[in-house]
């Protein structure tokens, strides 16, 4: 248990806040244990900043931010929660989290300030707890002054990139709270009297990169719908999401997909269980064993072919990824395979390979997706 002491002077005429005298506040460890632990760019226990946040959320308590986070930290997560009543540490502070953006994330330590309860006491246990992380990992005091000291997040956004917030700025002003207000504080709570507790002092051991056993080069993958933005803190266009590709490069928080030549975050992609099919090649045969008409939606669950005849031979002209869908109007069995033809977007029909047929061609023996 870490716990912050801090002398406050009772009357400080510049502070538009009115701090309690003294303050203390119990930072509670309650880590999720499913986070990835990914050094700092300086290395494990060397953060450079403290970035300020708050959660932008009237109506939640801290536990109800920590319970939210805990089932969704893929998307993103930060270090602590601080409310009226208590701080919650929810990762390692000796590790980098995914607070905001990529610059931010390498060398930031990521302090919430909760909206729901007291103002006045939710932001003076804050500043301890912030101030309590930069003399534990000696942080300058400085603010919004580069890559050292204490940033908000809207100076990460404006300076730095790689992300869009622009809290905490709106909140506190709302409270009567300037940046400048905000700054004295800091440095008020820097210089006066927050004390640290040494008996967790921050690890030094080298890093070990922390890259899952299945996202590996050749790996084929899914960029999920929930992906926001590059590792380089670019937009990730719609279309790019929720299409396969394929691991070139690995590193300790993020993998290189060889058709976009890209930088994604290990925690937006999906390694893909069903392996690609292979069509391999048959018999050549002039038309196929057997066709029809027959109107349904075919739904692929693996990667499978498109082609402009029902052969094997044929050239490849595009493929069909898990879950995307097709309204097909003819069924033909031919070099040991079933297709269904549709209308491609682009106005010509094709053909896509949806399962194996029987030895006898009288039905789909191995389907590759659903039929309606």
């Amino acid at each position: 248990m870490k716990k912050l002491t801090t002398l406050f002077l009772a009357a400080l005429m510049t502070v538009s806040v009115a701090l309690p005298a003294s303050a203390a506040v119990d930072i509670k460890k309650q880590h999720i244990s499913s986070v990835p632990k990914m050094a700092y760019k300086n290395g494990i226990g060397k953060p450079q900043v403290i970035v300020l946040h708050e959660t932008a959320n009237n109506n939640a308590s801290i536990e109800n931010e920590v319970s939210y986070m805990s089932r969704n930290w893929q998307n993103a997560f930060v270090h602590a929660f601080v409310s009226d009543k208590r701080a919650i540490e929810i990762a390692d502070t000796n590790y980098s989290a995914w607070g905001a953006g990529p610059e931010a994330n390498k060398i930031g330590i990521h302090v919430e300030l909760v909206r729901k309860g007291n103002f006045k006491q939710a932001y003076n246990n804050w500043l301890d707890t912030a101030v309590y992380y930069a003399k534990q990992y000696k942080i300058p005091m400085r603010f919004n002054a580069g890559k050292s000291g204490f940033v908000t997040h809207a100076y990460v956004t404006n300076h730095w990139g790689g992300t869009s917030h622009q809290d905490p700025v709106a909140w506190l002003k709302q409270n009567g709270v300037s940046m400048g207000q905000l700054e004295k504080d800091l440095k008020a709570k820097y210089n006066k009297g927050t004390s640290v507790d040494v008996s967790t002092p921050p690890v030094t051991h080298t890093p070990a990169p922390n890259v899952p056993s299945n996202l590996k080069v050749g790996a084929k993958v899914k960029v999920l719908a929930s992906a926001k933005t590059y590792a380089s803190g670019q937009r990730i266009p719609q279309f790019i999401k929720g299409r396969n590709y394929t691991i070139v490069q690995t590193k300790a928080e993020r993998v290189r997909l060889k058709e976009i030549n890209s930088w994604v975050y290990n925690r937006d992609v999906e390694v893909l269980k069903a392996p690609v099919v292979v069509v391999k090649p048959k018999p050549n045969y002039k038309k196929p064993n057997r066709q029809y008409a027959e109107k349904g939606i075919y739904t692929a669950n693996t990667t499978v072919a498109i082609k402009y005849s029902p052969f094997v031979r044929a050239n490849q002209v595009a493929r069909l990824t898990p879950g995307e869908s097709v309204h097909y109007r003819r069924v033909a069995f031919s070099d040991g395979y079933v297709w269904v033809q549709y209308m491609r977007s682009i106005g010509r029909l094709a053909w896509a390979c949806a399962g194996q047929a029987s030895a006898d061609n009288s039905k789909n023996a191995d389907k590759y997706g659903t039929f309606k």
